[in-house]
């Protein structure tokens, strides 16, 4: 029979183990080696370094990834004699208002700030990710200074998964990308490094699951009243700000409304300038790389420009701006080769000599098991329709090969059977996914056992990290 002293020992330490898993799950966010410091979001601590380190006349351009593939800021420097320029951009899920919350303080007189969110409902928003800011925070703690009050919850919320995640990083290895997507990928300013990204990746040469609409609905009002706040606080410091159109893939577009519709709004609500021309935001296909609003190398050359000249004009500043733009780059006509064993279990349509999966024969709705080809009848396999696998109602395992780069979302919701979708790809970015890719599905995504951590940092595929599995 126990005491009352032994009763009361017990009690004291179930009252301490809440304080005790605490203190581990500090140590382990706080005490152990930074582990994402190698992968895209690492690179905002160099960001915040740039951002807090130049002095003079600056031009910071705050957004998302548009910003980060979209500018040569040296390019940019030579132009514009006199300014250092920021590149303050990194990912969309990080959210606009986090990127105006850490820039904010750093922010001086003289400077000219542009902000260029990319045109998307999460984008235009209050969105914050605590995940997400976590990630690019470990290594430099110094960032939750600038969490404001409002997203304190959500930081203390999201805290226990990233100290887990990041103990099981240090146990098993850290994240090291293999794609474009990893912190080398960056030059000292900021912007993607040129020489890796030649040519349009996509199928069709637009990304189906974020296509984009200039419909005014899509940008809250909260978030226009947070920027007008934000320019208030800047204008007072003596800067110059400015609202820019990002890059726009002209094949993704959508919906009823134009660009002129999204400018008169912008311009309608905010208490701020709007710099240069919308219509010049519109760019061809061709100059982007694997998204909407992530732009090739020739693509950054013609964004660069037009930037160039848009900050012209508000200087007065009449000298040329001769920079010669590449031609559009022509993306190859790949050789694909793979496993062609179920290429009859398939029903297709041929468009430029290149075939799409639109279904399957009836022998294929029986199969549990099917291998995407990557050919028939001679002619590459290049894509599938959204409504192809609806009726494979008998399928448990689906492999997909490279030279399927797209995955749309809710596309495998009529599998119900679906377990697993395996990917055979050599590097997360070859093949891109959209926001919602399992709908009420249930299946797991298993990729090549040295690729796994790769895949749940990956810009395009971070967002499904816990369904990522070894095969």
């Amino acid at each position: 029979m126990k005491t009352r002293k032994q009763s009361n020992f017990i009690l004291q330490s179930f009252a301490c183990l809440p304080l005790l898993l605490l203190a581990i799950l500090c140590f382990f966010a706080f005490g152990l080696p930074t582990q994402y410091g190698e992968t895209y979001l690492g690179e905002m601590t160099y960001k915040m370094s740039r951002l807090e380190e130049i002095d003079g006349k600056r031009i910071i351009v705050i957004g998302g990834s548009s910003v980060a593939f979209g500018q040569d800021s040296a390019l940019m420097e030579t132009y514009l004699d006199g300014y250092s320029v920021v590149n303050f951009g990194l990912y969309g899920d990080l959210g606009t208002k986090l990127m105006l919350d850490l820039a904010e303080d750093s922010i001086n007189e003289d400077d000219i700030v542009i902000i260029a969110p990319e045109i998307d409902q999460q984008t235009l928003s209050l969105f914050f990710s605590g995940n997400t800011f976590w990630q690019a925070a470990d290594g430099n703690f110094r960032m939750l200074s600038h969490v404001k009050r409002e997203n304190i919850g959500t930081i203390i919320g999201t805290f226990p998964q990233f100290a887990a995640k990041k103990a099981g990083y240090f146990l098993n290895g850290s994240p090291n990308p293999n794609d474009i997507y990893r912190r080398d990928s960056f030059n000292r300013y900021g912007d993607i490094k040129s020489g890796l990204r030649d040519h349009n990746t996509m199928n069709n040469g637009f990304d189906a699951n974020h296509l984009v609409e200039f419909a005014p609905s899509i940008v809250s009002d909260d978030f226009i009243d947070y920027l007008n706040q934000f320019a208030a606080k800047v204008q007072h410091c003596g800067a110059r700000i400015y609202y820019r159109m990002c890059p726009v893939n002209d094949r993704a577009i959508s919906g009823n409304h134009s660009i002129d519709d999204f400018y008169d709004y912008l311009d309608e609500k905010l208490n701020f300038d709007i710099l240069g021309d919308p219509n010049h935001s519109i760019i061809d296909w061709k100059y982007f790389y694997d998204s909407n609003f992530h732009l090739n190398d020739s693509g950054v050359k013609l964004n660069t420009r037009n930037l160039i000249r848009d900050v012209k004009i508000i200087l007065a500043d009449t000298s040329p701006t001769d920079i010669v733009v590449p031609d559009a780059p022509v993306p190859p006509i790949y050789d694909h080769s793979g496993d062609n064993s179920d290429a009859e279990m398939f029903t297709y349509s041929l468009e430029n000599n290149c075939y799409i999966i639109n279904g399957l024969t009836a022998e294929g709705k029986l199969r549990e098991q099917l291998i995407i080809p990557t050919q028939y009848n001679g002619l590459p396999v290049i894509d599938y329709s959204k409504t192809a696998f609806d009726d494979a109602i008998n399928l448990t395992q689906l492999t997909l090969q490279e030279n399927i780069s797209t995955i749309y979302d809710r596309s495998f919701e009529g599998c119900i059977k679906l377990t697993k979708l395996i990917l055979l790809h050599t590097a997360p970015n070859h093949c891109t996914v959209g926001n919602d890719l399992f709908g009420t599905a249930k299946f797991n995504v298993y990729v090549p056992s040295d690729l796994v951590y790769s895949y749940r940092v990956n810009y395009f595929w971070a967002q499904y990290g816990d369904r990522i599995l070894a095969f």
